[in-house]
């Protein structure tokens, strides 16, 4: 699917999903890999599980309603 915006402009719906996974990225490089010192991988994945766990079912996400995503994808009702 295309969408066109103001000036001619065209973009993706794989260029919105792109827009996702930045946005994502940078939140997890922010509050996790910036904020720690890892001396092994497996610190490395136990920490950024960790933090995945709760993005995931605690956090709010504001897209969502400050709902967080698992609940809206148990229940088939996500974007």
């Amino acid at each position: 699917m295309t969408f066109h915006a103001a000036g001619g402009c065209q973009f993706t719906t794989a260029h919105r999903i792109g827009s996702r996974n930045e946005r994502f990225n940078g939140t997890l490089r922010r509050e996790v890999l910036n904020a720690e010192w890892f001396t092994t991988t497996r610190q490395a994945q136990v920490v950024i599980n960790c933090w995945l766990r709760e993005y995931n079912h605690t956090r709010p996400h504001q897209a969502l309603g400050m709902r967080p995503p698992v609940p809206e994808t148990l229940l088939g009702n996500g974007p």
